[in-house]
């Protein structure tokens, strides 16, 4: 999520010049240490059986959606399960939340047009059970099984999401109403137990694997829709139906409006649907987004999905990303709404398709991508945007910012801790995008943009559809530098190192 609209980023890495260090490993260190890498890199990309999801919902009116939903998991761990979990995140927005997804002096519902999400008819390979909702605040379904190791079980249920009033991933406003982190998602499944975070309201609390999904929606005839996917449509003059399938993606998200319009295009095979309303540069923005996804694939891999679409939509913080589609706020200036398109769409390939904990360990994809945003623009110098000044802006906004709060000379700047413990959205802000975005463009001043880039594009291509975590990174950029880095990563990341202007 881009909730970062002032620019920041760093001048130079003098500092860290020389830093990291070429070494000379002993033959057999370094083969152990190649074994490892293999090892490691062959857990993360495992072929794994992915969780299949149906879906068949329909948008009653403003208010309300019902579907009914069946999800075929299979138990890849070792242990036998007694329980799925699933993540209730419309709670969040109901009457009464312990963990709202906004802080109060960002939003509000208006109205007192709460949300919420209620679960009927639970089964489980056809048969009736009770379903359980549970979690710290009522953020989770768990439905029991009985599955052994290797074996799969169909749970089946209907729900109903009443749909807030506001300016959020889920919420309507006025002009269309989003459907993001809208329908029960199977946690995942860690050191045995199902991660069960909550909706925090600092950053991206979301942590889920790549799926299978069938997705049927269906909407009154006045409205358009625009998705995860390219949908096929079809109507009997009252409603529409969209319809898709979509294989390996992480979430799936979408937006309906009766005021929308809609560009297509096409990139290296993809198709581009930008949907929009109030735009007077849509066609210079349909360029951006074609010119992002030819950068982006030229320079990290290519984007593995035939479709995206970018949505312009209400949303109170800069934008937000989900599998092959953004959601970009209409509230942003020019400039700054085609930054955050490129920032968002940086996200299909470090999120959606590099997955990472977006709660413990953030810094990953969104400083990822921030700075390839900044490289964007690097490489693309006709949308007037000059990378080197974006960087300075980073560096001097992120010290004023440490120098204001005392984070400089007796407390560390940690970029790597979990959302809840960050103490406000700005801290969040300038430890993970702006420190994250330094950090970056430090490691690629050390060493060489060769080896930067060669490292990116091995993380990019030995972790897609899979969970990554920080040693992934680093192994990445430690094969194609030939240098050790975890001293390098632990000073930035752990809060060591000191910045200067």
């Amino acid at each position: 999520m881009n909730i970062f609209v002032v620019q920041i980023g760093v001048r130079d890495c003098t500092l860290w010049e020389g830093f990291v260090k070429k070494r000379v490993f002993l033959v057999a260190l370094l083969g152990c240490a190649l074994v490892l890498v293999l090892f490691l890199v062959g857990c993360n990309k495992t072929e794994s059986v992915r969780t299949q999801y149906k879906i068949e919902a329909t948008l009653i009116d403003e208010t309300t959606l019902r579907a009914n939903q069946r999800v075929v998991y299979t138990n890849q761990s070792e242990l036998r399960l007694d329980k799925l979990v699933f993540n209730l995140y419309p709670n969040a927005y109901r009457q009464g939340a312990k963990y709202v997804p906004y802080e109060p002096k960002e939003a509000t519902i208006a109205d007192g047009a709460f949300g919420g999400i209620s679960i009927d008819k639970v089964q489980v390979d056809g048969k009736s059970v009770a379903g359980e909702i549970a979690g710290v605040d009522k953020n989770i379904l768990q439905v029991p099984v009985d599955l052994q190791p290797t074996k799969s079980a169909t749970v089946s249920f209907d729900f109903e999401v009443k749909i807030p009033k506001i300016n959020h991933r889920l919420g309507e406003n006025g002009k269309t109403i989003n459907f993001g982190n809208w329908y029960p998602i199977v946690g995942v499944l860690q050191n045995g137990e199902f991660r069960q975070d909550p909706y925090y309201s600092i950053g991206d609390p979301f942590l889920s694997e790549t799926a299978d999904y069938e997705v049927s929606i269906q909407i009154p005839y006045e409205y358009d829709l625009a998705s995860t996917g390219a949908m096929s449509a079809s109507s009997d003059g009252s409603t529409k139906l969209y319809k898709t399938k979509q294989s390996n993606v992480r979430d799936f998200a979408f937006v309906v409006s009766k005021q929308f319009e809609s560009l297509y295009g096409e990139m290296d095979g993809t198709k581009i649907h930008y949907a929009f309303y109030d735009d007077q540069d849509a066609v210079g923005n349909l360029g951006l987004i074609k010119d992002t996804l030819k950068t982006f694939n030229e320079i990290f891999g290519k984007y593995p999905y035939d479709s995206i679409t970018v949505v312009k939509t209400p949303f109170l913080h800069g934008g937000m990303e989900y599998p092959q589609v953004v959601f970009i706020s209409d509230i942003l200036e020019a400039k700054t709404y085609q930054e955050v398109i490129v920032h968002e769409l940086a996200h299909q390939w470090w999120y959606a398709v590099v997955g990472n904990d977006q709660v413990n360990h953030a810094w990953i994809d969104e400083g990822l991508g921030e700075y390839a945003t900044t490289v964007f623009f690097e490489k693309n110098p006709q949308y007037g945007v000059d990378s080197k000044r974006r960087l300075a802006d980073v560096l001097s906004t992120f010290l004023l910012f440490c120098d204001l709060n005392g984070y400089i000379n007796g407390k560390a700047t940690v970029m790597e801790k979990p959302l809840n413990e960050f103490r406000s959205n700005m801290e969040y802000v300038f430890m993970v995008y702006a420190k994250g975005q330094l950090f970056f463009d430090c490691l690629r001043k050390s060493i060489g943009d060769k080896s930067f880039f060669e490292g990116l594009r091995s993380y990019y291509a030995d972790n897609q559809f899979g969970l990554a975590q920080k040693v992934h990174l680093l192994v990445a950029f430690e094969n194609a530098s030939k240098r050790s880095l975890d001293s390098f990563f632990d000073s930035w990341i752990l809060g060591k190192v000191q910045l200067l202007a």
